[in-house]
């Protein structure tokens, strides 16, 4: 059985809550080195709907008159047809469509597979609201594939220009741009005390990034995960710290960005930690889980 226990959470858009649904293709083809959820035995259409469903109707309970975003993840992306069936994906947005409240519903994308097919797809289900494409550019540094395995070269840029064309009519996309705040992404194999200025440098240059990249005529959000297990990489507490000290940066360039912008960037940060069962860290994780969860829902840009 997959874990399906996420926990719902409030940002600018009101109550974000996860849908982790199956893949019905077996393993993720793309298998990037860093990612801990491409492996699943196939499962049909048939279990992804009753599992959908069962998560729907728990989550409108709590959230279905209140402003909500949902999420819809499987152990890969649900734009690959091969690994979430069109017939599911329809079943699940045509569920949702009527309903006021929501703000946006995000899909787990990659930008391969959002196509002229796939935005046709989208269009003559007649939905009520927008979609946002869920991208893993994770960093734009050249670094980037030697450490996490993934080749995301350009793939914010080339979504953005597949999308502006639709944007022009009735209909709206988005994008939820994840990156990463991977030390490794900037200095390598090399010592991470003697190379903070470097770190910080390197994560900026990402955001400034995606910022640069964006359009005017994209909405697009900031998706910020301030911890991967990257193969031996090891979990250490520096790393959590110095990327809380980096956010009032980045809110201030997302802040300077939005003033000459249609649409207005937020930012959010992903953050499960994960208990050891040590209870000097754990005790950690849960400072860090209630100060993202404090930082999701009041800070405003």
């Amino acid at each position: 059985m997959l874990n399906t226990s996420f926990p719902i959470r409030k940002d600018r858009y009101g109550y974000r809550y996860v849908f982790f649904l199956g893949n019905e293709g077996g393993d993720c083809k793309y298998q990037c080195t860093f990612c801990e959820i491409g492996k699943s035995n196939a499962v049909t259409s048939e279990y992804n709907i009753k599992l959908f469903d069962s998560l729907f109707n728990d989550y409108m309970t709590k959230v279905s008159s209140l402003a909500n975003h949902p999420l819809i993840y499987n152990r890969g992306n649900v734009t690959d047809e091969r690994a979430f069936s069109r017939k599911t994906l329809a079943y699940i947005l045509t569920r949702f469509n009527g309903n006021a409240n929501i703000t946006h519903l995000s899909l787990n994308s990659r930008e391969k597979e959002v196509n002229q097919t796939f935005f046709d797809f989208i269009l003559k289900l007649n939905l009520s609201y927008p979609v946002h494409f869920i991208l893993g550019q994770e960093s734009f540094s050249p670094k980037t594939y030697q450490i996490i395995g993934k080749n995301s070269t350009n793939e914010f840029q080339r979504l953005v220009n597949k999308i502006i064309p639709f944007n022009d009519r009735k209909y709206q996309f988005g994008i939820d741009c994840n990156l990463l705040f991977l030390p490794e992404l900037y200095i390598g194999n090399s010592e991470r005390n003697t190379h903070k200025k470097e770190i910080e440098k390197g994560f900026i240059e990402d955001v400034k990034k995606v910022l640069e990249y964006s359009s005017n005529q994209v909405p697009f959000t900031i998706n910020l995960h301030p911890y991967y297990k990257v193969m031996s990489l090891p979990y250490e507490n520096a790393v959590i710290d110095q990327f809380i000290d980096l956010l009032p940066h980045v809110l201030d360039l997302v802040a300077a960005h939005n003033q000459a912008r249609k649409y207005k960037t937020s930012v959010f940060v992903g953050f499960r930690g994960i208990k050891t069962g040590n209870r000097f860290i754990d005790a950690k994780i849960d400072k860090w889980n209630s100060f993202f969860d404090l930082f999701n829902e009041r800070n405003e840009v």
